[in-house]
């Protein structure tokens, strides 16, 4: 079993702060094999790493960014791949190690393109384009699809898309059904945080924290008091 939590922790500016202590102890109450974060300083990084034997952060520093997105095991072995073009932001491919396993893990957190265009999930469409992974691969995290109404042809175009490189859409019961994810300081839940995965592997369950768990706080909503992402968990038959 390979259980995968991945989380937007939010980076609150006022607070310059985005996985603090309390969120910390918050999302590690949960079980996993490979915690996966995005948002996180270095700082924060460098604060919870003794508690992981594996343990990476990157950030690519171009927008003179803090922010980056970490990935952290006890269990699994992570190695950065051979092949890692830094132009795709952000998608970030590791090497996980488990129970005699390689998979391939890209840690996502899609950011604008350099060239100023809006397109976000293009990156993860030129980044997977640029990989060719041929087997056992794993896409988790924050894609930045946008609203749900909105852009339901982007998320369509998303799910087929990712469908014609053998990923398959592990965070909805069906093909083109949203899940509340992300609260937007527009005024709406979007489903932003995803999962794909190859179907060469086994997949056992999927949990994504139930809308009750969305606390009113003023005029928006927080997953747990803590963050306006809630994190979705994975489980896979490794």
């Amino acid at each position: 079993m390979l259980k995968i939590l991945s989380w937007n922790c939010q980076y609150e500016y006022y607070l310059r702060q985005g996985l603090s202590e309390p969120k910390f102890k918050a999302i590690t109450l949960y079980d996993f094999d490979v915690l996966v974060i995005q948002e996180c300083t270095k700082k924060e990084f460098d604060m919870v790493k003794r508690e992981f034997k594996y343990k990476n952060w990157y950030c690519d520093d171009i927008e003179d960014s803090v922010l980056g997105i970490a990935i952290f095991s006890n269990t699994v072995k992570i190695e950065f791949t051979e092949s890692f073009n830094r132009n795709y932001r952000y998608v970030v491919p590791y090497k996980l190690i488990t129970n005699g396993n390689e998979i391939t893990l890209f840690s996502v957190w899609i950011k604008a393109p350099l060239d100023n265009t809006k397109n976000y999930v293009k990156v993860l469409f030129d980044a997977i384009d640029y990989y060719r992974p041929k087997d056992k691969a794993i896409i988790v995290g924050d894609i930045n699809v946008g609203s749900n109404n909105e852009n339901i042809d982007r998320y369509k175009e998303l799910c087929s898309t990712l469908e014609k490189y053998h990923f398959f859409n592990a965070a909805s019961n069906t093909k083109y059904e949203f899940m509340n994810t992300h609260w937007n300081n527009n005024g709406s839940f979007y489903q932003n945080d995803y999962c794909f995965y190859t179907n060469d592997i086994m997949i056992n369950s999927v949990i994504i924290p139930k809308n009750d768990q969305w606390i009113k706080v003023n005029n928006s909503y927080k997953w747990d008091h803590l963050s306006d992402h809630s994190p979705i968990i994975v489980n896979f038959n490794i």
